[in-house]
């Protein structure tokens, strides 16, 4: 709200409801592998984002967007999913890793004991 209080001059407070949703769409991708550091940058990000891409949906693009659902769910979801990758947490991708290699194995282990059966 403070953004869009500076930027437009007035306080908007359905703007800051569409931020409040872009941040819970963008966290979504990456809830399970960011800490509270990163979970309060992607917010921050989206929040802003969100103000962005509204003005450009409608000055630039001239696409008819009322509410702004596409620049929440489009664009925040496509900040959501590019966040996985700079803010997930080294241990998470660490057992990622690992648990694919034991999946492997255990393929590779339940072809053997069938080709020996």
């Amino acid at each position: 709200m403070i953004f869009t209080w500076i930027k437009y001059k007035k306080p908007d407070v359905s703007m800051c409801l569409n931020a409040s949703l872009a941040g819970l769409v963008a966290i979504t991708a990456s809830c399970d592998v960011t800490d509270a550091a990163g979970a309060f940058v992607i917010g921050i990000v989206a929040g802003l984002l969100v103000v962005f891409g509204v003005w450009l949906l409608d000055y630039k693009l001239h696409i008819d967007d009322p509410v702004g659902a596409v620049a929440v769910h489009m664009m925040n979801g496509i900040w959501g999913t590019i966040a996985v990758g700079l803010l997930q947490q080294a241990r998470h991708l660490d057992m990622q890793l690992l648990w694919k290699v034991v999946q492997s194995r255990q393929k590779a282990y339940s072809m053997v004991v069938v080709s020996h059966s």
